[in-house]
């Protein structure tokens, strides 16, 4: 390993948001931060959404906490992987 050499280091998730409240507007708030985040929203059903993401750890924390007022979060977290 070259130590001048740039490392990077991602973590995928996959996150799915299930609606405390069946509410359009909050919906298309969740949906419009999911985007703001650079995620993919990969399945869309009544009552829930599901999401995908690739983000350093420390920003996928911050993503999961910000979807946080929208419902109850669950994810599965890959953890990080990385390339020098």
């Amino acid at each position: 390993m070259n130590p001048q050499q740039p490392t990077l280091s991602r973590e995928l998730a996959l996150v799915r948001v299930v609606a405390e409240q069946q509410d359009e507007a909050r919906l298309e708030n969740a949906l419009s931060l999911v985007g703001a985040w650079s995620a993919r929203l990969i399945e869309l059903r009544e009552g829930h959404f599901t999401a995908e993401i690739s983000a350093t750890p420390e920003r996928l924390s911050k993503f999961l906490a910000a979807l946080a007022e929208f419902g109850q979060v669950t994810a599965v977290r890959s953890g990080a992987v990385t390339l020098s």
